[in-house]
């Protein structure tokens, strides 16, 4: 079975910053001082090395002026703010900047970043980013998924800080290893409690063709893309056009005052708009427009150290430490690559980290409590609504995950995000239970004219496993980005993996003499052992795979201009995923029967300013089963348009 997809990409971001209101202008003849040098420096606008230079043979009024070229070469000010802060025109920043403005304006600029992190420490261009372009998926302030955050550490500072260049290609890191400073998140609203709240987002529109549906009357219909063949998909194969904007995103980071000496306490809730549709009687008809908003993140993190040692404690619901280190960059994020190769999740759980090494090599071990989480297919709709899942919490048994990153810079080039190395695991239970009200009560000859129910007074429970561990590389350099995963376990369906499998039973060759329901809804086939019923062994399913994605910054390879928007904003990525199920696992009674499915993507785009990107997404898929599937392919190919527009902007709070 084969699928192409062609999508016709219409999407628009706009991101919500909000800054912290620029105090007046300090008179001209007021110097800036050591303290406002030492603070640009914890804020990680100024490097060592530029801080050591700005106060080197130097007058006061020297001073000032490279404060201020300083900044202006970084872009946390205006050619207009430089200006009016030294009453002249800027030196060229093309060379060694030391140079910008007041320092009340090098305040205000400050605002515009949500979190200065490790990475805008060593290359403050990425502060640039995460002000004044909300959609660079480099800039988003820690990552929120799955667009990129800044990377935690960089390399070393240039000699040279460039300014107007085209960026290299960061990749996507949601949870990026980066210690949050004191007052690190700088307010857009400030509450009356002294919380800080910086506000993001985005709102994004797409249009998408499928030339095959998934098949089957619930899955046949779906705007994202699945492996799955649940049933006949009709005479043409089902082609299919969407048109959506559910995938909009509204977030915000939250900044407590200080709550003890040498204590850090940051927080994030987000949101979309990939919830169900509603079924009432004023939405019945216009369902397909009334997607309800779903929580996607939430949590808050502790940050302080034992002895020099960073450490973190955070609480709630974030990206799972197994497997969710690296994502790729695919346009079409709803399901971001279910079924190809992806693997990656967000849960509830309590998570801890220590951080050993310098700004060059870094190791951060983390373990995580989580919520145990198996995706059940067998939940009724009721129970999925009220209650979200069964058998993992009914193991009475936590998810315990752990990851082991390293991280070094592999390229010393202004701009470019250090490399990454993670290994990662997890092992959770599921429980079955079985009531005795659930038992057949009639009598079997099998048995000796007794009946089940009789064999377990009190009902029974069957268990099973998930272990799954992980692989991952994130290689950015100033050409070229690879971000590569490779993954293994069982019971992977919760990770969007395995092709979606979950647990088979091993009947043992034998025929089952009946079918019990668990409380969570699934069949487990009762054998005749002996003139004994026995449960049929609960054994997870197993698989593999993984993906590569390289993105290559066109315009910076070929040298185009920068000022030049025809030609400067031009980037493609190339990925291949694949994810597979054992055959000898999924064609047992509870398997789905696929085996395996290929993921070919192509993604290009187009960034005409920092409000205006233009998207074009193409991706085939392969879906091979391990057992007779009926599906027919779409026919033809569909001609490749595309049109896609990111709108964005920030507010300052005046």
């Amino acid at each position: 079975m084969k699928r192409l997809v062609v999508s016709l990409l219409f999407s628009g971001t706009v991101a919500l910053m909000f800054a912290i209101p620029a105090t007046p202008q300090e008179p001209e003849n007021k110097l800036p001082t050591k303290p406002l040098i030492e603070l640009l420096k914890a804020k990680g606008i100024l490097t060592k090395q530029e801080a050591r230079a700005l106060t080197q043979n130097s007058s006061p009024q020297e001073l000032s002026r490279r404060i201020a070229q300083l900044l202006l070469s970084k872009g946390l000010i205006t050619q207009r703010e430089f200006e009016e802060a030294t009453g002249s025109a800027a030196v060229s920043p093309k060379r060694n900047a030391a140079t910008g403005p007041t320092p009340k304006q090098s305040l205000a600029a400050l605002g515009t970043a949500q979190h200065p992190t490790e990475e805008m420490k060593a290359d403050p261009s990425k502060a640039l980013h995460a002000a004044r372009d909300p959609m660079d998926k480099s800039a988003v302030a820690d990552g929120s998924s799955p667009d990129k955050g800044p990377s935690p550490a960089a390399p070393p500072p240039a000699t040279e800080t460039e300014t107007n260049i085209i960026p290299p290609i960061a990749p996507i890191r949601v949870l990026p290893i980066g210690v949050p400073k004191r007052e690190g998140t700088l307010p857009g609203l400030k509450l009356g409690s002294g919380a800080n709240i910086s506000l993001y987002g985005f709102l994004k529109a797409s249009a998408v063709e499928d030339t095959a549906s998934s098949g089957g009357p619930l899955f046949g219909a779906g705007d994202f893309p699945l492996p799955l063949l649940l049933g006949d998909t009709g005479p043409t194969g089902n082609p299919q056009f969407y048109v959506k904007a559910r995938s909009s995103r509204l977030g915000a980071n939250f900044g407590w005052p200080t709550i003890a000496r040498n204590v850090t306490l940051t927080g994030r809730l987000e949101f979309d708009f990939e919830g169900d549709y509603t079924s009432v009687n004023n939405r019945n008809i216009s369902a397909a427009r009334s997607s309800q908003p779903s929580l996607r993140l939430a949590w808050v993190r502790l940050d302080s150290k034992l002895g020099r040692v960073p450490w973190f404690l955070q609480f709630g619901q974030d990206w799972t430490i197994l497997g969710s280190s690296t994502l790729p960059d695919y346009f079409e994020t709803t399901g971001l690559g279910v079924g190809m190769g992806s693997f990656y999740e967000r849960a509830p759980m309590v998570r801890t980290g220590f951080q050993f090494g310098s700004e060059n090599f870094k190791v951060q071990p983390e373990f995580a409590v989580v919520l145990p989480v198996f995706g059940e297919a067998s939940l009724t709709d009721q129970q999925r609504v009220r209650e979200g899942t069964l058998a993992g919490p009914e193991s009475n048994h936590p998810d315990f995950q752990a990851r082991l990153v390293f991280q070094f810079p592999l390229v010393h080039a202004s701009g470019v995000a250090p490399a990454q190395i993670i290994f990662s695991g997890g092992h959770a239970l599921e429980a079955e239970v079985v009531a005795r009200s659930d038992l057949p009560t009639q009598p079997l000859a099998a048995l000796g004219g007794r009946s089940i129910q009789s064999f377990f007074p009190q009902g029974f429970r069957e268990s099973s496993h998930r272990d799954a561990w992980t692989v991952e590389t994130q290689v950015p350099t100033s050409w070229a980005t690879l971000v590569a995963k490779y993954y293994r376990g069982s019971d992977l369906r919760f990770f969007f993996a395995g092709q979606l499998n979950e647990a088979f039973f091993d009947t043992q060759g034998l025929t089952p003499i009946a079918t019990v329901t668990s409380l969570a809804n699934r069949n487990i086939p009762i054998l005749d052992v002996g003139g004994q019923p026995v449960p049929a062994a609960m054994r997870p399913i197993r698989g593999q795979g993984g993906f590569l994605q390289l993105g290559l910054p066109l315009s910076r390879i070929f040298g185009a201009n920068p000022s030049n928007r025809a030609t400067a904003g031009w980037s493609i990525y190339l990925g291949y995923g694949v994810d597979t199920a054992y055959a000898r696992d999924t064609v047992r009674f509870g398997g789905n029967g696929l085996r395996k499915t290929d993921l070919g993507i192509t993604t290009l785009h187009f960034k005409l300013n920092k409000y205006v990107t233009f998207v074009d997404e193409l991706s085939y898929w392969d879906t091979r089963a391990a057992t007779v599937k009926l599906f027919r392919s779409g026919a033809g190919i569909c001609i490749l348009k595309a049109l896609s527009i990111i709108i964005g902007g920030r507010i300052r709070k005046k």
